[in-house]
Order: C-alpha cells, then sequence, then structure tokens
C-alpha cells in the first residue's frame, strides 16, 4: 500500500520520532518477516514502553494517537482469558501480564509472545549480572 518495506515505513513513522537508529530487521525475499527478527538495542526497546506509558507521546511530540493507545490497552477477552499462560497464543493484538506478572505484547502467533518474553529475560539477565558486578567491587 505504501510501496516500502515494513522497516522502512517503521523508521520513517516510528523509530525517527523516537531516535531509534540502529535497527534491523530479517527479511525473506524483499519483504520484512514481522513476527520476528527485529533486533534492537534494549535502551530503545524501552522507548517504545516510554511511549505507550505516555498515551503516544514521546519527548513532547505526538506518534501514536492516544485512541490507538487505549485501544491497544482495553481488554477484548472476557475476564478468565486476560491472565494468559507464560507462552501461550492470543487472536488479538494487545498488551498482556503472564501468570508471572511479565508484561508481553500479545499477538495471534506465539512468537511474538516468546520473542517479548525472550526479550525480558534478557533484560532481566543482564541487569542482575551488572548489579553483581557492581556489588562484589
Amino acid at each position: 500500500m505504501t510501496g516500502m518495506c515494513l522497516k522502512d515505513w517503521l523508521q520513517t513513522h516510528l523509530f525517527d520520532p523516537l531516535e531509534i537508529t540502529d535497527v534491523s530487521w530479517d527479511k525473506h525475499g524483499d519483504v520484512n518477516t514481522g513476527a520476528w527478527g527485529l533486533l534492537i538495542a534494549p535502551r530503545d526497546l524501552t522507548k517504545l514502553g516510554l511511549l505507550y506509558l505516555h498515551k503516544g507521546v514521546y519527548n513532547g511530540i505526538r506518534i501514536l494517537t492516544e485512541e490507538w493507545v487505549t485501544e491497544h490497552h482495553t481488554p477484548t477477552f472476557p475476564q478468565t482469558c486476560r491472565d494468559v499462560p507464560d507462552g501461550a497464543a492470543t487472536m488479538d493484538i494487545k498488551f498482556g501480564r503472564t501468570v508471572r506478572g511479565a508484561i508481553v505484547l500479545m499477538e495471534h502467533l506465539a512468537s511474538i509472545v516468546w520473542y517479548f518474553r525472550k526479550w525480558i529475560w534478557l533484560l532481566q539477565l543482564l541487569l542482575k549480572k551488572r548489579m553483581e558486578a557492581e556489588f562484589s567491587l
């Protein structure tokens, strides 16, 4: 529809306004995979979290409409379905919380949940190692 690959469109409309410059994304032929293969620094990944936290605004610039952010934070599942087990796939694109309390982006493909769970795990591991190094001096 836009004539741009997914990564290029996101670079222009999302990553550039968030000051994210070092992003790569796997391709299958000329098409970005979409469901996996996004490589982004943890610091830049937190900018996406800040964007949601501030309802689509980053550094005083509106990047996402507040309605879009609200819609994607509004539960569409019955109460009994919102607390999903770790690794479970869902049929909607929303943020959710696993039974262990990790916040994940839920998608109809389990790979998205798996991907963000691995990022959360990696960030926790890096923070733990950094704290161990700082306190062992």
